[in-house]
Protein backbone atom coordinates (compact mmCIF):
# COMPACT_ATOMS: atom_id res chain seq x y z
CA UNK A 1 0.00 0.00 0.00
CA UNK A 2 1.16 3.58 -0.96
CA UNK A 3 3.01 4.97 2.05
CA UNK A 4 0.67 8.04 3.29
CA UNK A 5 1.26 10.63 5.89
CA UNK A 6 -2.14 11.86 7.39
CA UNK A 7 -2.33 15.24 8.90
CA UNK A 8 -5.43 17.16 11.19
CA UNK A 9 -3.92 20.55 11.07
CA UNK A 10 -7.20 22.07 11.94
CA UNK A 11 -10.60 20.62 13.18
CA UNK A 12 -12.32 19.09 10.15
CA UNK A 13 -9.45 19.11 7.96
CA UNK A 14 -7.68 16.20 7.22
CA UNK A 15 -4.65 16.46 4.88
CA UNK A 16 -3.05 13.29 3.30
CA UNK A 17 0.43 13.73 2.09
CA UNK A 18 1.57 11.26 -0.72
CA UNK A 19 5.36 10.47 -1.53
CA UNK A 20 5.20 11.63 -5.33
CA UNK A 21 2.93 13.58 -7.30
CA UNK A 22 1.86 11.06 -9.56
CA UNK A 23 0.92 8.46 -6.45
CA UNK A 24 -1.33 11.73 -5.57
CA UNK A 25 -2.83 12.23 -8.77
CA UNK A 26 -3.86 8.67 -9.29
CA UNK A 27 -5.65 8.65 -6.23
CA UNK A 28 -7.11 12.11 -6.11
CA UNK A 29 -8.19 11.77 -9.58
CA UNK A 30 -11.63 10.27 -9.87
CA UNK A 31 -13.02 11.64 -6.45
CA UNK A 32 -11.38 15.09 -7.28
CA UNK A 33 -13.60 14.94 -10.74
CA UNK A 34 -16.48 13.12 -9.00
CA UNK A 35 -16.37 16.31 -6.77
CA UNK A 36 -15.87 19.55 -9.46
CA UNK A 37 -15.04 17.81 -13.20
CA UNK A 38 -15.30 20.43 -16.02
CA UNK A 39 -17.01 17.56 -17.88
CA UNK A 40 -20.53 16.61 -16.93
CA UNK A 41 -20.58 13.24 -17.44
CA UNK A 42 -18.24 12.42 -14.76
CA UNK A 43 -19.18 15.56 -12.06
CA UNK A 44 -21.82 13.73 -9.62
CA UNK A 45 -21.29 10.53 -12.04
CA UNK A 46 -19.97 7.29 -11.89
CA UNK A 47 -16.80 6.49 -14.13
CA UNK A 48 -14.20 4.81 -14.67
CA UNK A 49 -10.48 5.45 -14.93
CA UNK A 50 -10.41 4.66 -18.56
CA UNK A 51 -13.60 6.72 -19.60
CA UNK A 52 -12.17 9.49 -17.84
CA UNK A 53 -8.49 9.29 -19.38
CA UNK A 54 -9.89 9.25 -22.53
CA UNK A 55 -11.81 12.68 -22.41
CA UNK A 56 -8.91 13.64 -20.58
CA UNK A 57 -6.32 13.22 -23.15
CA UNK A 58 -8.59 14.19 -25.88
CA UNK A 59 -9.09 17.38 -24.57
CA UNK A 60 -5.48 18.41 -24.43
CA UNK A 61 -5.20 17.65 -28.30
CA UNK A 62 -5.13 20.15 -31.07
CA UNK A 63 -8.11 19.69 -32.56
CA UNK A 64 -6.44 17.07 -35.01
CA UNK A 65 -5.22 14.43 -32.33
CA UNK A 66 -5.31 13.56 -28.79
CA UNK A 67 -3.21 14.44 -26.65
CA UNK A 68 -1.36 13.06 -23.88
CA UNK A 69 -3.17 12.23 -20.55
CA UNK A 70 -0.86 14.51 -18.36
CA UNK A 71 -3.25 14.84 -15.39
CA UNK A 72 -0.91 14.10 -13.09
CA UNK A 73 1.92 16.55 -14.27
CA UNK A 74 -0.81 19.43 -14.69
CA UNK A 75 -2.18 19.01 -10.48
CA UNK A 76 -0.11 19.72 -7.57
CA UNK A 77 -3.01 19.59 -5.09
CA UNK A 78 -6.24 18.04 -4.35
CA UNK A 79 -9.55 19.56 -2.54
CA UNK A 80 -12.87 17.33 -1.55
CA UNK A 81 -15.23 18.41 0.54
CA UNK A 82 -16.46 15.76 3.19
CA UNK A 83 -19.83 15.43 1.59
CA UNK A 84 -18.73 14.32 -1.81
CA UNK A 85 -16.05 11.94 -0.31
CA UNK A 86 -18.76 9.93 1.57
CA UNK A 87 -20.95 10.15 -1.62
CA UNK A 88 -17.67 8.76 -3.56
CA UNK A 89 -17.01 5.86 -1.32
CA UNK A 90 -20.71 4.95 -1.23
CA UNK A 91 -20.60 4.85 -5.39
CA UNK A 92 -17.46 3.41 -6.26
CA UNK A 93 -15.26 0.53 -5.58
CA UNK A 94 -11.57 1.55 -4.83
CA UNK A 95 -9.03 0.50 -7.30
CA UNK A 96 -5.90 -0.05 -6.36
CA UNK A 97 -4.60 3.98 -6.30
CA UNK A 98 -7.31 4.73 -4.48
CA UNK A 99 -7.43 1.92 -1.72
CA UNK A 100 -5.16 4.36 0.86
CA UNK A 101 -7.01 7.42 -0.24
CA UNK A 102 -10.42 5.60 0.70
CA UNK A 103 -9.11 3.82 3.90
CA UNK A 104 -7.59 7.17 5.56
CA UNK A 105 -10.21 8.93 4.96
CA UNK A 106 -12.66 6.21 6.78
CA UNK A 107 -10.31 6.60 9.41
CA UNK A 108 -10.12 10.10 10.08
CA UNK A 109 -12.91 11.70 8.83
CA UNK A 110 -15.57 13.04 11.46
CA UNK A 111 -17.87 10.42 12.69
CA UNK A 112 -20.61 13.30 12.70
CA UNK A 113 -20.07 16.71 11.53
CA UNK A 114 -18.72 18.09 8.51
CA UNK A 115 -15.16 17.31 7.25
CA UNK A 116 -12.95 18.41 4.14
CA UNK A 117 -10.13 16.31 2.56
CA UNK A 118 -6.64 17.59 1.19
CA UNK A 119 -4.18 16.12 -0.85
CA UNK A 120 -0.38 17.25 -1.23
CA UNK A 121 2.90 15.66 -2.24
CA UNK A 122 6.18 15.30 -0.10
CA UNK A 123 7.92 18.29 -0.75
CA UNK A 124 5.41 20.26 -2.24
CA UNK A 125 6.08 24.05 -1.87
CA UNK A 126 3.66 25.80 0.89
CA UNK A 127 2.17 27.54 -1.31
CA UNK A 128 -0.39 24.84 -2.81
CA UNK A 129 -0.74 23.58 1.10
CA UNK A 130 -2.30 27.11 1.27
CA UNK A 131 -4.21 26.73 -1.85
CA UNK A 132 -6.08 23.87 -0.28
CA UNK A 133 -6.33 24.85 2.80
CA UNK A 134 -8.36 27.97 1.55
CA UNK A 135 -10.91 25.46 -0.02
CA UNK A 136 -11.16 23.85 3.49
CA UNK A 137 -11.85 26.68 4.90
CA UNK A 138 -14.34 28.17 2.35
CA UNK A 139 -16.49 24.95 2.98
CA UNK A 140 -15.86 24.01 6.93
CA UNK A 141 -15.89 27.90 8.23
CA UNK A 142 -18.98 30.49 7.84
CA UNK A 143 -16.16 33.09 8.92
CA UNK A 144 -13.89 32.60 6.52
CA UNK A 145 -16.49 32.22 3.20
CA UNK A 146 -18.27 35.12 4.22
CA UNK A 147 -14.65 37.10 3.97
CA UNK A 148 -13.96 35.81 0.79
CA UNK A 149 -16.80 35.87 -0.59
CA UNK A 150 -16.91 40.23 0.40
CA UNK A 151 -13.56 39.97 -1.07
CA UNK A 152 -14.79 38.28 -4.43
CA UNK A 153 -17.82 40.48 -4.79
CA UNK A 154 -15.58 43.02 -4.47
CA UNK A 155 -14.00 42.64 -8.13
CA UNK A 156 -14.75 45.13 -10.56
CA UNK A 157 -17.14 43.41 -12.91
CA UNK A 158 -14.49 43.20 -15.45
CA UNK A 159 -12.08 41.68 -13.65
CA UNK A 160 -14.70 39.01 -12.41
CA UNK A 161 -15.42 38.17 -15.70
CA UNK A 162 -12.16 37.39 -17.12
CA UNK A 163 -10.76 36.12 -13.59
CA UNK A 164 -13.87 33.37 -13.98
CA UNK A 165 -13.34 32.42 -17.74
CA UNK A 166 -9.71 31.78 -16.28
CA UNK A 167 -10.94 29.14 -13.89
CA UNK A 168 -13.33 27.84 -15.96
CA UNK A 169 -10.72 27.44 -19.25
CA UNK A 170 -8.00 26.13 -16.25
CA UNK A 171 -10.36 23.22 -16.00
CA UNK A 172 -12.88 23.70 -13.10
CA UNK A 173 -16.51 23.51 -12.89
CA UNK A 174 -18.84 26.72 -12.51
CA UNK A 175 -19.83 25.85 -9.25
CA UNK A 176 -16.37 26.46 -7.71
CA UNK A 177 -15.57 29.73 -9.18
CA UNK A 178 -15.46 31.93 -6.43
CA UNK A 179 -14.20 29.12 -4.34
CA UNK A 180 -11.46 29.01 -6.77
CA UNK A 181 -10.81 32.88 -7.23
CA UNK A 182 -10.37 33.44 -3.85
CA UNK A 183 -7.99 30.25 -3.21
CA UNK A 184 -5.56 32.00 -6.15
CA UNK A 185 -5.73 34.96 -5.38
CA UNK A 186 -5.28 34.79 -1.68
CA UNK A 187 -2.54 32.00 -1.94
CA UNK A 188 -0.82 32.48 -5.49
CA UNK A 189 3.06 33.88 -6.04
CA UNK A 190 2.57 36.57 -8.56
CA UNK A 191 3.75 34.28 -11.14
CA UNK A 192 1.15 31.76 -10.35
CA UNK A 193 -1.57 34.24 -10.46
CA UNK A 194 0.19 35.43 -14.10
CA UNK A 195 -0.32 32.13 -15.58
CA UNK A 196 -3.64 31.55 -14.00
CA UNK A 197 -5.30 35.12 -14.98
CA UNK A 198 -3.09 36.90 -17.37
CA UNK A 199 -0.40 39.70 -16.96
CA UNK A 200 -2.49 42.68 -17.45
CA UNK A 201 -5.70 41.41 -16.18
CA UNK A 202 -4.97 41.35 -12.14
CA UNK A 203 -5.72 44.21 -10.29
CA UNK A 204 -2.55 43.93 -8.13
CA UNK A 205 -3.80 46.45 -5.04
CA UNK A 206 -7.11 44.20 -4.86
CA UNK A 207 -4.78 40.69 -4.88
CA UNK A 208 -2.86 42.03 -2.09
CA UNK A 209 -6.15 42.62 0.17
CA UNK A 210 -7.01 38.84 -0.86
CA UNK A 211 -3.38 37.66 0.57
CA UNK A 212 -3.58 39.28 3.79
CA UNK A 213 -6.49 38.32 4.62
CA UNK A 214 -5.96 34.79 4.09
CA UNK A 215 -2.73 35.27 5.69
CA UNK A 216 -4.11 36.71 8.72
CA UNK A 217 -7.09 33.96 9.26
CA UNK A 218 -4.30 31.54 8.63
CA UNK A 219 -2.62 32.70 11.20
CA UNK A 220 -5.25 33.15 13.64
CA UNK A 221 -6.47 29.78 13.27
CA UNK A 222 -3.02 28.35 13.97
CA UNK A 223 -3.06 31.09 17.18
CA UNK A 224 -5.99 28.71 18.04
CA UNK A 225 -4.19 25.70 18.26
CA UNK A 226 -1.87 26.41 20.55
Amino acid sequence: MTQVKVRTPFPGVVHLVYPNQLTLGRAFMRMQEFYESPFDQFRGRHFTRDEFKKVYAKSKGTGTGWGEFSYCDDWAGFNVPGNIANKFIRMFQPDHSEVALVDLIKKHRKPHGEYYVIGTFAGDDSNTISHELSHAFWYLYPDFKEMGQELVDGLSRRFYRKAKNAILETGYCEEVVDDEIMAYLGTSVMSEMVDVFGTRNIPWRTALEFQESFADYLQGMKDDQE
